[in-house]
Formats: C-alpha cells, sequence, structure tokens
C-alpha cells in the first residue's frame, strides 16, 4: 500500500468499511485472502466445461458449444486476447446468458 496517499489510503479503508488507515492494515491478511477468493472465482468460471452446452441447431451453436468445451479463457487466448481480461469476462457472461436463454 505504499504506493498511495494518505488521503487515497483513507478513501480505501472507508470504502472497505474501516474507519481508519489502520485498522485496515490491520486486516490485510484478511483483505489478501478475499482478494486471492475473488480471483479464484473470476478465472475459474473461464475453465473448460464451466458453462453447459446448449442444443446446436446452427453452426454458431456448434462454434460455442466449442468454446464452452475448450474453456473461455483457452480460446480467448488462442485469438490473441488474454486469458482473463475484459473480452473475455464479456465472452463468459454472453455464452452463459444464451445457456439459460435456451
Amino acid at each position: 500500500m505504499n504506493n498511495y496517499s494518505e488521503a487515497e489510503l483513507l478513501e480505501m479503508a472507508n470504502a472497505l468499511g474501516f474507519p481508519t488507515i489502520e485498522e485496515m492494515q490491520d486486516h490485510q491478511e484478511w483483505l489478501d485472502e478475499q482478494a486471492s477468493l475473488r480471483e479464484i472465482l473470476r478465472t475459474s468460471k473461464l475453465k473448460p466445461k464451466s458453462i453447459q452446452p446448449v442444443t446446436e441447431y446452427s453452426i454458431a451453436d456448434r462454434f460455442e458449444n466449442a468454446i464452452r468445451e475448450f474453456g473461455v479463457g483457452n480460446a480467448c487466448e488462442w485469438f490473441g486476447h488474454s486469458y482473463d481480461g475484459e473480452f473475455a469476462q464479456d465472452v463468459y457472461t454472453t455464452l452463459l446468458q444464451r445457456t439459460e436463454d435456451q
């Protein structure tokens, strides 16, 4: 947290529900664990077979099922995007919505 001004640290502390910077720092281990859990949840959904396939009525359905099978993160990397970037998150959201709509 050394790269932030005291005002920025206090703003972060308050946003997280801590009244002081010191209290936030006292809970740093817990905050780190929460950040790790969020990262695991964020990237685990991008792994192979994390989204159920849909019934294939078209070539597009078959293509999307291939992405579901291969994993959104892997597919994004294959096409030159980052495994867990904004594009991957958008693709995941779109495929999940299409799965839920069917």
